[in-house]
């Protein structure tokens, strides 16, 4: 896949890798439904599609949050994950991206 046609507000979905794309979905679903989740239940939930380690998993999450895409709060001893607007805007952009893709397939 090249770059060109793709909007620039694109490139951060394409830059993700699948465990972090993964990770991205998981702190949106999980924040949906109430509460933001602690990270053993995003560990949890991330392993039901990817392999993963805790350590990788929270390196990944510090990953994500220098890249401004997710925040953590301090709940106790535990965190609590949250998407970023930026986080929110590159899962929007990759649905959008994956919606036009599936419309040239359609055509």
């Amino acid at each position: 896949m090249t770059l060109e046609g793709v909007d620039s507000r694109d490139y951060g979905v394409l830059t993700l890798s699948s465990r972090e794309s993964v990770i991205l979905c998981e702190i949106a679903r999980l924040d949906g439904s109430g509460l933001p989740p602690f990270g053993v239940e995003l560990l949890g939930e991330v392993r039901d599609h990817v392999e993963i380690s805790e350590g990788h998993l929270f390196d990944l999450c510090g990953e994500l949050s220098d890249r401004g895409l997710i925040e953590f709060h301090r709940d106790g001893n535990a965190k609590r994950y949250t998407l970023t607007d930026e986080g929110w805007q590159v899962l929007a952009a990759g649905r959008d991206l994956l919606t036009d893709v599936l419309e040239d397939i359609d055509e």
